[in-house]
């Protein structure tokens, strides 16, 4: 047998035959054998192993092709490049043809590219001076990847920050097709500063101020509303030298300082802040002793009416609160004793003893001293309902020296004033004695203030006004004994 190859898979054979004793000999035979190539196993889709915006891997396998662009190009290699992004791809697979084998495709894969991530460049930090209106960052034109962005707020505060200060910006980026925000977003900070120079300098000007007297604390109020400060102390001084943050209340003049806080805006400008606040002299008390003098009584009705308003409730407000602190300093004088025997016997730690001791010892002083003011207030209210009565005893007197020195109210107020023409001649050394006492009389009365308390007021006109009897009374001895005179 002879066997002729025509061409791949197709074999010519010559086939010879001997012929048997008997037989006559045949010509040789020829047959064509054809062997068809082999269908392989069906591929396996491709395996994704790596992915980015312009790139797929793959996992390869021996004899297989893979392509990318419906079949129109294939590789062995494992890596597609030059890709887009945010782009799906068909990734083919087949078996490379062998001489025993066909070619074959198998199931295909599909991969998308991911998006890009933005990159920012451009978002610095930005510097700006306080001027006293809201200031803005100023975002770039445009950024690669961002379709748009937009200021949201200022550290979460929808309103552009005025004040000096760091605010970081928020701000709301939409990427653009194809892109992705990175997890990291840019978050500049728009930075306030003060304003240089003597443009950000604070210089307070303080003016004097003369207000008239009304009984309640009035405060200077030349510091108030200056732009670039945030807050004042003011401190008050009389002519007594003492100094007070209280707003006074009494007639008089008095130095004021004050002491600026700037707001975080501005500076303050060093230098000496003051001015000075006048209040006009008293004339209350000196009205209510006239009016005494016209109708006693109804001046008796309306003191014992207004003291008596809310009275009694206030009184036994005062006398429970009263009993219930009283009770409690019996209970803290007896926690107090078993404190010591508990130390004593050692179930309390000295630790333990000390403290509550100081604990104990300080709530019963602060109830001690509640106790003694309540029951000083009690008593007062007592006496509230006597004090009418006694200011008009004291005002009858004050008109019976007049009377009993001979010489008229006016005059005495003349005297009061430094007019020597209101002193009768006859008084000779006498008159310039009692000239003396009145006068310092008018200074004293002059400088009584009611306050909040008119009680307090009421009471220092009385201890006066007898302080100038007994002086009067006393000017003729007095007189006599130097020269003998009237």
């Amino acid at each position: 047998m002879t066997r002729t190859l025509l061409q791949r898979g197709v074999v010519r054979t010559l086939v010879d035959l001997d012929a048997q004793s008997g037989y006559e000999e045949l010509q040789p035979q020829y047959a064509t054998l054809t062997i068809n190539k082999a269908t392989p196993a069906r591929p396996l889709a491709p395996v994704v192993t790596g992915v980015t915006d312009s790139s797929i891997t793959i996992e390869v396998v021996d004899g297989m092709a893979y392509s990318i662009d419906g079949g129109v190009t294939w590789q062995t290699t494992d890596t597609f490049t030059g890709l887009n992004r945010d782009t799906t791809y068909e990734i083919k697979v087949k078996a490379v043809e062998t001489a025993c084998y066909k070619e074959l495709e198998g199931p295909s894969t599909m991969q998308a590219t991911e998006k890009t991530v933005v990159t920012f460049e451009r978002f610095a930090d930005q510097t700006v001076e306080y001027t006293g209106h809201a200031q803005t960052y100023t975002l770039p034109k445009s950024n690669p990847g961002i379709a748009s962005m937009t200021i949201t707020g200022y550290d979460g505060i929808a309103t552009p920050p005025v004040t000096v200060g760091d605010y970081v910006v928020n701000i709301d980026f939409v990427a653009a097709e194809g892109y992705k925000l990175p997890e990291i977003l840019p978050a500049p900070v728009l930075h306030i500063t003060r304003v240089s120079g003597e443009a950000g300098t604070v210089r307070p000007v303080l003016k004097d101020e003369t207000v008239t007297y009304t009984g309640d604390p009035q405060r200077y109020h030349g510091a108030d509303g200056i732009e670039g400060i945030s807050s004042v102390a003011l401190t008050y001084t009389g002519a007594d030298g003492v100094e007070s943050t209280t707003a006074p209340t009494n007639a008089g003049v008095y130095h004021v300082t004050a002491i600026f806080s700037p707001d975080g805006n501005h500076t303050l400008a060093p230098g000496n802040y003051s001015a000075t606040v006048e209040k006009l002299i008293l004339t209350a008390i000196r009205e209510v002793s006239a009016y005494v003098r016209e109708d006693e009584k109804e001046f008796i009705r309306i003191v014992r009416d207004a003291a008596s308003a809310g009275q009694e409730q206030t009184a036994r407000e005062k006398k429970k609160r009263l009993r219930q602190v009283e009770k409690r300093i019996g209970e803290l004088d007896e926690l107090i004793r078993k404190l010591y025997e508990g130390n004593a016997t050692g179930k309390i730690p000295d630790k333990h003893f000390n403290r509550l001791l100081v604990e104990y010892d300080t709530e019963q002083s602060a109830l001690e001293q509640e106790a003694a003011e309540l029951k000083e207030g009690i008593t007062a209210q007592a006496e509230d309902g006597m004090r009418a009565q006694r200011f008009v005893s004291l005002v009858r007197r004050y008109t019976s020296f007049s009377k009993y020195l001979g010489i008229s109210e006016e005059r005495i107020e003349g005297i009061a004033q430094g007019n020597l023409d209101c002193l009768p001649r006859e008084f000779g050394l006498q008159g310039f004695f009692i000239m003396i006492c009145v006068a310092i009389y008018a200074v004293l009365i002059g400088q009584i203030t009611s306050g909040t308390n008119l009680h307090i007021a009421i009471w220092q006109c009385a201890g006066y006004t007898v302080l100038l009897c007994f002086s009067l009374f006393k000017t003729g001895s007095v007189s006599r004994s130097i020269f003998n005179a009237h």
